[in-house]
């Protein structure tokens, strides 16, 4: 129903419409990784979060025809300092650090003079310490039994959604736990899958040089900070900018909430980011930005492998948002209510 709505909306033409009307807001773009591939075996990438490369290059062209391109860093200097921001601005965001970012992205970013900010979690980059997600699609996937492909998809689902429930001190025991029972464990010595690995330190500094790219933190261990003490928290955060300091000799100011999502962060978490140092907090709540949003708490829109030009056009100019809108308002109706029933005659 929703492609449906998409397709008779695009036909219309709403979108040229839309983005007239939205043109002083600016939306911020995120994804995580890319792939060469336009479908992967198993559960590599079945939720769609690396985008295949070819896609990209035509999200990239679509952007710069009806587009402006920021980098996030002349953004917010612009807000900052009270100049004018370009109509229609967009900027670009890629959180956790896949080395795909280097390989895959940039040369396409080079080749189309696109800048990007790349969001780091440290331990990741550093101590080759892969996500918790990839290491249960990994296990699962990879495990002697388990049926199908479906079937796989489900359990890592229910894997990760459980993983989700716990405290954060307790989710890496719980995934550990998951590794040693199926057998199969995500490691750099096990020459693992190249969608999973994470950028080099070196691979960083070229694209730094590049003046193209920047980089944030995205906290040291992917915790989610409203789940931790207010001292493991304010950690992670000191922690990450510490290293990528070091090892880049640039300052870091620009930060990323894991999973992003209402709940993930709150007014302690945007104070603790104040206290590290950070300018600004990019969440993953859909929706636009101005002048007037809160800098710790700007909003995002995902790109996924699994939607075609016409949804992520509506992504764009806000249709997909507003119809998500509507869905989230008719389930709350629903909850409280009840199904709506015809009146008896």
């Amino acid at each position: 129903m929703k492609k449906l709505v998409f397709r008779i909306l695009w036909l219309l033409g709403i979108h040229h419409l839309l983005r007239f009307m939205l043109r002083q807001k600016t939306i911020i773009l995120f994804c995580h990784g890319f792939t060469e591939r336009e479908s992967h075996e198993g559960l590599e990438n079945y939720d769609g979060k690396h985008l295949y490369i070819k896609k990209f290059q035509a999200r990239l062209a679509y952007l710069k025809k009806y587009y402006q391109i920021l980098s996030l860093d002349d953004w917010l200097g612009k807000r900052s300092k009270g100049e004018k921001i370009p109509d229609r601005s967009v900027i670009l965001t890629f959180d956790d650090g896949y080395r795909s970012n280097y390989t895959l992205a940039y040369p396409v970013l080079k080749q189309m003079d696109v800048p990007a900010t790349i969001f780091l979690t440290t331990d990741f980059i550093e101590n080759k310490q892969f996500l918790w997600t990839d290491r249960v699609e990994y296990a699962v996937q990879n495990a002697a039994a388990g049926g199908d492909t479906e079937s796989r998809i489900q359990s890592a689902a229910k894997s990760k959604s459980r993983v989700k429930s716990l405290s954060q001190e307790k989710n890496s025991e719980l995934v550990a736990e998951l590794e040693s029972e199926l057998g199969e464990k995500l490691s750099a010595g096990e020459n693992p899958p190249e969608i999973y690995r994470p950028l080099e330190w070196g691979d960083i500094s070229e694209m730094l040089e590049s003046k193209l790219i920047s980089f944030g933190s995205h906290t040291h261990t992917h915790k989610i900070l409203s789940r931790l003490p207010p001292d493991a928290a304010l950690e992670e955060l000191r922690l990450s900018r510490e290293i990528i300091e070091k090892r880049t000799q640039t300052g870091c100011r620009l930060f990323c909430y894991p999973n992003g999502e209402q709940g993930d962060f709150n007014e302690p978490t945007k104070n603790l980011l104040k206290q590290a140092g950070y300018s600004c907090g990019l969440t993953t709540v859909e929706g636009f930005n101005d002048e007037t949003t809160d800098p710790f708490e700007l909003k995002r829109s995902g790109i996924s492998n699994h939607s075609g030009h016409v949804e992520f056009v509506m992504t764009l100019c806000g249709v997909k948002k507003w119809i998500s809108g509507i869905k989230q308002g008719l389930f709350r109706q629903t909850a409280a209510t009840g199904p709506y029933r015809c009146p008896p005659p």
